[in-house]
This record gives C-alpha cells, sequence and structure tokens, in this order.
C-alpha cells in the first residue's frame, strides 16, 4: 500500500466530483475540526505523522486533511465526503447539493472580489 492510499476511496456508484475546475481540488466545507497548531502538537506528542501530501495520519489510520478537516479510518468525513483516486474531494450524497449550492456562492463571492471598483 503506498502511503497516501489511506485517504482514497474507491467505490463503484459513489459518485464523482462535478465541479473539477483548472485541476483544483475542491475541499470540504464546514468546521474544520483541527487548527494547525493543534496538529502541529498532536505531531510534536507522536499521535501521528504527516505524509507526503500534507495529510497528518492518525495510528488507527483515520487522517485530518491539510485543511484540518477530519476523516475516519475507512477515508469519510462527517458529511460521507471523500477523496477521490485523483485527490479530489467528493462530497456525500446527502450534502452533495448544500456542498455545490455553497460552492457556486463562495466561486460568486471571489469573483466579485476580484473585479476593478467602478465607484
Amino acid at each position: 500500500m503506498e502511503a497516501s492510499d489511506h485517504r482514497h476511496v474507491t467505490h463503484e456508484n459513489k459518485g464523482a466530483n462535478e465541479q473539477r475546475n483548472e485541476n483544483k481540488a475542491y475541499v470540504p466545507m464546514g468546521d474544520a475540526k483541527y487548527t494547525a497548531q493543534q496538529v502541529l502538537e498532536m505531531e510534536a506528542n507522536k499521535e501521528g505523522k504527516y505524509d507526503e501530501d500534507g495529510f497528518f495520519v492518525l495510528p488507527n489510520g483515520d487522517f485530518i486533511d491539510p485543511y484540518g478537516y477530519y476523516f475516519d479510518e475507512e477515508g469519510y468525513d462527517n458529511f460521507g465526503g471523500y477523496y477521490d483516486d485523483d485527490g479530489y474531494y467528493v462530497p456525500g450524497e446527502e450534502y452533495h447539493d448544500e456542498y455545490y449550492e455553497k460552492l457556486r456562492d463562495w466561486l460568486h463571492l471571489q469573483s466579485m472580489c476580484t473585479q476593478p471598483f467602478n465607484g
């Protein structure tokens, strides 16, 4: 098993990330469970270790992604989302619509912030 295999869930019929944009992986949304400082403290206490992609892997195989979101030992977050084989986040089925609605709102806000002011 490769070091990064712990975070990939491969299931037929689980769906795919519909919002790939210039090969940027979207990330889970919600309240991040861990701060960077908390994860660094966990590393100092030898409670896990970072893999080559910046995921903090805990002893049981569960992990914290680079954004602070927790995933269980089977690779799922609290919303049933997971990282696919290409490293893209795929939201869980029940959270799917809400995820993409929030993503569209966030992308719209980002585009508004980058437009010149005409006032």
